[in-house]
């Protein structure tokens, strides 16, 4: 468990990224603080991953991913009506089919914020009218593109849009951290690397109708990270084993180097550690990205690997 200052390496270690198997089948890994993350990712949440990327060089682009209607339901809440809605953010929303024209004009306005299709069939919208509601006064805004939305009863009905949080803690009698989650279902297999490095993801959901690759945009496809076995019998894995990642660290952290890169000592799922790389330039240069203690131990002899003291050295 950290309790010193703690140095990120070259981005943010909060985020998430999408992951496949070897039947094509898609997960999504979210990352805690400290990592390890895979060098060269985005900063994404979950909730963003779940409908598509979202291209942060043009407002609201949305890279979209063709689910099917079984996938988009195993994603939202329960349905409410329009009249039970008091926030008017961050929902998706589902029109009636025959007034799409008239839905698109009223959303083509700088008072809704977001309106970004997810089924055009099922009339399926995320929609967020932050700017078209008054939440002093908690109404809606008269003359706003919302309130004649609501007016003409374009909107059918409403669903909040799930976070798809996770946590972990350390309890009283847990050996481990617990993990803990804020929705009941996704279409996608949900990973969570814990705070601590020094303990392995875990699985959070495994979804009844699993979103293929086949379903990705070439977009996504390009940049998905492989992960060997099945999702479903998959519980656990490294992703640092697999990719050169990244940890944050604290000045008391012990650095690891071999042939003068560096690598972290980090948990495998067979109960083991080893020594991983984190420095991604090497992996163009072969470099191998993981050595067993024992082989670390080797190389020391040698003077080829160092353990090394941060705060002296």
């Amino acid at each position: 468990m950290k309790t010193t200052i703690e140095y990120p390496a070259t981005h943010s270690m909060s985020t998430a990224w999408y992951i496949v198997d070897d039947d094509g089948n898609v997960g999504i890994l979210d990352y805690n603080e400290n990592g390890p993350v895979p060098n060269g990712l985005a900063e994404h949440v979950v909730a963003e991953l779940v409908w598509g990327l979202c291209d942060n060089n043009k407002k609201y682009k949305q890279i979209p991913i063709k689910l099917t209607i079984d996938q988009i339901y195993e994603n939202i809440s329960e349905r409410h009506s329009p009249d039970d809605e008091d926030f008017w953010s961050d929902l998706i929303v589902k029109i009636k089919v025959d007034k799409t024209e008239r839905f698109r004009q009223l959303c083509n306005h700088k008072d809704i914020y977001k309106c970004i299709c997810v089924s055009e069939d099922e009339g399926l919208y995320i929609f967020d009218a932050m700017y078209s509601f008054d939440y002093e006064h908690d109404k809606v805004i008269e003359g706003s593109p919302l309130e004649a939305l609501l007016k003409e009863g374009i909107i059918e009905s409403v669903y909040r849009l799930n976070e798809f949080g996770h946590d972990d803690t350390f309890k009283q009698g847990y050996e481990k951290p617990v993990h803990t989650k804020n929705y009941d279902s996704c279409s996608f297999f949900l990973y969570h690397q814990p705070y601590w490095e020094d303990y392995l993801p875990e699985k959070m959901s495994s979804p009844k109708n699993p979103v293929n690759i086949d379903q990705l945009p070439d977009e996504i496809k390009s940049q998905i990270l492989h992960i060997p076995g099945n999702f479903e019998k998959l519980d656990t894995f490294q992703i640092a084993e697999l990719y050169p990642s990244s940890t944050t660290y604290c000045m008391a952290d012990p650095l690891f180097l071999i042939d003068g890169y560096e690598y972290n000592l980090l948990p495998l799922p067979d109960g083991t550690k080893a020594y991983l790389l984190s420095e991604e330039a090497a992996v163009t240069d072969d470099r191998k990205i993981k050595y067993t203690i024992e082989e670390f131990e080797e190389l020391c002899k040698l003077g080829r690997a160092e353990k090394k003291n941060r705060l002296n050295d």
